[in-house]
């Protein structure tokens, strides 16, 4: 009687379908580069539409100093999707785009941001010496340097395992009728003060032989000895062009003044000749 329930249950056990598949992948072929950078951009979702707007981030990036960006493709629409694997086929930048599916009762978070974000850190980790973090609508932007190569240069200190950039909120402008439309080009009003400053909202870039865990903005966790580092604005800042206001923003404009700041100006004919390459690709 016991050998026949074991053999009962096992049989179910055999039957039994996965909810969800992990790719593990061996990076023992892999040689980390020892100065290079991967970007990993949260999963797009909600049918997202602003196929332009993944241009224009990709090809920014790519003019500061990213050599590798994956991004996680929930849901979008078709030209989004056409825009995507126009990138992930390209044979001149590497993008890689991760079908991004998982069990319902497994979102601890909004679209399970963290599991995507550890899962790139890791993914890129093997290959690049740093890894940054991003949001669509976001840029870790070097303000006193050229590209994120020349900043690390510049800042690096053997313990630094983490460089958080803080938050400036630029207000996005629909007024523009300039064809194409570039976010980082027309919307050039932020607050006059990194808000709130701090490790509060930035975002970071990892070296990636520090990291072990991440959260959204900074780290869970670095190797023993490893600190974090808060860049001054004038050395890095997180340019957000959110498309509405966060509350704080919106409940209480009062407390904050904005600045024109033309910083990204000085990529704007490189950005609109890339963009304006890639959509007559495309076909947009």
């Amino acid at each position: 009687m016991v050998a026949h329930n074991f053999m009962k249950k096992s049989h179910i056990v055999h039957d039994c379908h996965p909810e969800n598949l992990l790719k593990v992948l061996d990076p023992t072929d892999e040689a980390r580069d020892s100065n290079s950078f991967a970007l990993c951009v949260s999963p797009v979702y909600n049918n997202f539409q602003d196929w332009l707007m993944v241009i224009e981030w990709f090809e920014i990036h790519k003019l500061i100093g990213s050599n590798e960006i994956t991004i996680y493709n929930l849901s979008a629409s078709p030209h989004t999707n056409k825009v995507l694997e126009f990138y992930a086929q390209s044979s001149d930048f590497q993008v890689n785009v991760v079908p991004w599916k998982f069990p319902p009762k497994l979102q601890s978070n909004v679209w399970c941001q963290r599991a995507a974000l550890n899962d790139c850190l890791y993914r890129m980790g093997m290959k690049h010496s740093h890894v940054a973090i991003t949001d669509l609508d976001e840029i870790l932007v070097p303000r006193g340097y050229e590209t994120w190569k020349d900043l690390i240069q510049g800042i690096d200190k053997p313990h630094r395992g983490a460089y958080l950039f803080q938050h400036a909120y630029f207000r996005r402008n629909h007024t523009s009728s300039e064809d194409p439309y570039l976010i980082t080009q027309q919307s050039l009003w932020r607050t006059s003060e990194v808000t709130p400053p701090g490790k509060i909202r930035c975002k970071s870039m990892y070296k990636a032989s520090k990291a072990v865990k991440i959260d959204l903005h900074f780290p869970y966790e670095l190797i023993a000895g490893s600190e974090e580092y808060i860049l001054p604005p004038a050395e890095g800042m997180l340019h957000h062009y959110r498309q509405e206001p966060m509350e704080t923003f919106r409940k209480h404009p009062e407390r904050f003044t904005f600045i024109e700041d033309e910083f990204m100006k000085k990529h704007e004919h490189a950005l609109k000749e890339r963009v304006n390459k890639v959509k007559l690709h495309i076909g947009l």
